[in-house]
């Protein structure tokens, strides 16, 4: 179709943009002859609505079909001239809402009078290709409230998308053959999906999409805080069994001097010097032994004892890391 600008008494010939190709001639909106300033405000603003929607469909870089249809239906609600129809068929046939563009068109012809015979000719043809492209599909909400949103993947050219709802109760769309992928949006966000070749007399029910209840949580008791520890390092250990080895070897030696010395006396009657004087040699070197192990065994329990009693405090997370020695005894290295 050819869109051109209409002329006439009213004034919106004259503020129209430059005519859109593909679209109806619309005739002007008729004045009313009374004086009504009700009618007078209405039919300035829908002259403005209608040359908003002119002017968005000759945006330069695309026909914005979409707004222009708001723009001309907002038109159409405040004057129902019919001339409007033309516009919002030729929007509704290029978004693919094509059971709009056809009733659109359909009392575009039966309500315009003045047409053109080229341009009723080619509203009669549209009119044709849409309702031999048609197809009728039943779509439903469980719950009430869905908003769906139509993508139709053609072979060639862009995706199209539209959106309908909320759906309340089952709704009727007629929709161009082909491909399409139907999302169901619900309003706490919950989506369902339908994707099918719609060729006609296709009926779908959007359920909305269960959650499984998720296990309950229980709650854990809080972990007492340890109190801090003081462990045992490991040269208490160390000294400690120094200590006992030092204090073993102090109470053999000690014993073996005793018992050296009750020799040398028996042996020291001067009948075997030689002997007596071995006796005595071997009694002092065990007494010196004897009184350098007890040094040792006393300096080594007071070092054990000073390790032990000075050892730090630390965090019980802290008393990691403990050396196990033989009989259960253990220590922090």
């Amino acid at each position: 179709m050819a869109f051109a600008a209409a002329s006439g008494t009213c004034g919106l010939a004259a503020a129209q943009p430059p005519p859109v190709p593909g679209a109806p001639t619309p005739a002007p909106i008729p004045a009313s002859p009374a004086a009504d300033p009700d009618a007078s405000a209405a039919k300035e603003e829908a002259r403005t609505h209608f040359k908003a929607g002119v002017i968005l469909l000759q945006d330069p870089e695309r026909p914005r079909y979409e707004e222009a249809s708001a723009e001309f239906k907002r038109a159409y609600d405040l004057v129902h001239s019919p001339t409007i129809l033309g516009n919002i068929g030729l929007c509704a046939m290029k978004l693919e809402r094509d059971a709009e563009a056809i009733e659109a068109y359909t009392r575009y012809l039966a309500e315009v009078n003045d047409l053109t015979p080229a341009e009723r000719a080619q509203t009669e043809r549209d009119l044709v290709t849409l309702k031999a492209g048609l197809a009728r599909i039943t779509v439903e909400s469980r719950p009430d409230g869905a908003v769906i949103r139509d993508t139709r993947f053609p072979a060639r050219g862009e995706t199209v998308t539209n959106s309908y709802g909320p759906l309340l109760g089952k709704v009727e769309l007629g929709l161009r053959r082909g491909h399409h992928i139907f999302k169901a949006r619900y309003p706490d966000g919950a989506e369902s999906t339908w994707e099918v070749d719609v060729n006609s007399d296709e009926a779908h029910v959007f359920e909305r999409p269960v959650e499984k209840p998720s296990a309950p949580v229980t709650a854990q008791p809080p972990t007492p805080e340890q109190a801090p520890t003081r462990p045992i390092p490991r040269v208490v250990y160390i000294g400690g069994i120094a200590t006992g080895v030092l204090a073993v070897g102090t109470i053999v030696t000690g014993i073996l001097a005793v018992n050296t010395r009750s020799r040398f006396e028996s042996a020291n009657d001067g009948t075997n010097r030689e002997h007596a004087s071995d006796l005595r040699n071997t009694g002092q070197t065990l007494n010196v032994v004897s009184d350098v192990c007890l040094g040792a065994t006393i300096l080594g329990a007071a070092a054990t004892a000073y390790f032990y009693l000075t050892r730090p405090t630390v965090p019980a997370s802290s008393a990691t890391g403990l050396l196990v020695l033989p009989g259960g005894i253990s220590g922090r290295f």
